[in-house]
């Protein structure tokens, strides 16, 4: 089968088409508008030519549909009729073909993105049962689409019974209904979980269904979301990957920070709990920003204090020396901050800073679902009684055992 291609205004198929009309040519050589090299590359001898729009319902020209060289003569009324209803047929065939086509492609558009998310994605039908469970909800839930799919969505959580009944809420309310940090029975093991269900309605807003999405808020996730809180992603992603020895407890070589803001009680009973919640954001904001930009952790905030660590939970040779940085850069920001609180006619405030550097305790301490990472030891303390000296020695820092 060979191919010919020519733009599509050119020649009699393309007058056809831009003309939205029948062409029926008895003489091919004698119409100016036939191309005679075609049929000088094929070697085929055209004689007469029947050529026939093919129109969609909108009368929207997708194509042509051609004859040519019939027996015995001219094509008549009767071949323009029979090839007209051809091209009716030709136009629903291709219209049908490039629905399926929309359909597939919007089908594989969605299958991608059920593929691509990383929280669990279940869909139900209105009965129920069990329709597609992507990826990311097998890996969950430790089954295969097949060992769940048409399957009664209690029976599939016959040990989570809050899960049919989160459902029955969407049900009678027409409203997503969530469930937070709630366990799932995988086996003999529970994962925490997030879930929402959400109803499903087609475009003529009736409901069709149901779908589940069950976001993973196991251990890493939850290490994850809570270390995002007082540390650096850097520093969070190399925490992640050494594991579990290192959030389980080590003895580590660690330098901390305190820092308080003198005459506290005072200050705050003196301008109000507004302005005083107020005047601790603004100071807390621009002090943990320092901490953050010297590779510091923030271990807590206690009150109007600040502690913040530094060699733990990953240590370095210069882990000191940020420390260091980070006391003299909050002195620093303090005067900047003072001077808009005074600009603004309210009171400025001081702070006392206290450095140790010694052996900690380091890891993760805490409930199974409420952890955090801290220090424990005698330099802890010893850094706040630092601070606490500041406040008699007269001085904005003190530190011991920097090197």
């Amino acid at each position: 089968l060979q191919e010919i291609r020519f733009p599509a205004d050119r020649g009699i198929a393309g007058a056809c088409f831009t003309g939205r009309a029948v062409i029926n040519i008895p003489d091919a050589y004698a119409d100016p508008r036939f191309n005679q090299a075609v049929d000088r590359q094929t070697g085929y001898r055209t004689r007469n030519i029947l050529t026939m729009p093919i129109m969609t319902k909108d009368l929207k020209g997708v194509g042509v549909i051609q004859v040519l060289n019939k027996r015995g003569g001219a094509f008549g009324r009767h071949d323009e009729r029979r090839l007209g209803a051809f091209a009716a047929q030709a136009a629903i065939s291709l219209e049908n073909a490039k629905l399926f086509d929309d359909v597939l492609n919007m089908k594989n558009y969605n299958e991608s993105i059920l593929k691509s998310l990383s929280n669990g994605v279940i869909t139900l039908d209105a009965d129920r049962r069990v329709i597609k469970v992507n990826e990311a909800a097998q890996a969950i839930l430790a089954v295969d689409q097949a060992d769940v799919e048409t399957k009664d969505l209690a029976a599939v959580f016959a040990a989570d019974p809050w899960v049919s009944q989160s459902v029955d809420k969407v049900a009678s309310t027409g409203a997503t209904d969530l469930a937070l940090d709630v366990d799932l029975h995988i086996g003999d093991a529970l994962k925490s979980v997030n879930l929402s269900a959400v109803p499903l309605i087609d475009i003529k807003e009736e409901p069709i269904g149901y779908m589940l999405v069950l976001e993973d808020i196991s251990r890493e996730k939850r290490v994850k979301s809570t270390m995002a809180r007082y540390m650096t992603k850097e520093v969070m992603d190399q925490l992640l990957q050494g594991g579990a020895d290192v959030l389980g407890g080590t003895m580590q070589e660690v330098t901390i920070l305190f820092s308080d803001i003198r005459q506290f009680t005072t200050i705050a009973e003196r301008i109000g709990a507004r302005e005083t919640v107020s005047m601790l954001n603004e100071y807390f904001t621009e002090m943990v920003e320092i901490i953050f930009a010297h590779k510091g952790i923030l271990d807590k905030y206690i009150g109007d204090a600040i502690m913040a660590v530094f060699g733990a939970p990953l240590g370095g040779p210069e882990d000191a020396d940020h420390a260091m940085s980070v006391a003299c850069a909050m002195i620093g920001a303090l005067k900047r901050i003072n001077e808009t609180r005074l600009g603004r006619g309210q009171h400025g405030i001081e702070i006392g800073v206290g450095l140790s550097t010694g052996e900690v305790v380091a890891g993760n301490i805490g409930s199974p679902k409420r952890m955090d990472y801290t220090v424990i030891g005698d330099h802890v303390n010893l850094s706040s009684r630092l601070e606490g000296a500041t406040k008699s020695s007269g001085t904005p820092t003190a530190c011991s055992g920097l090197t």
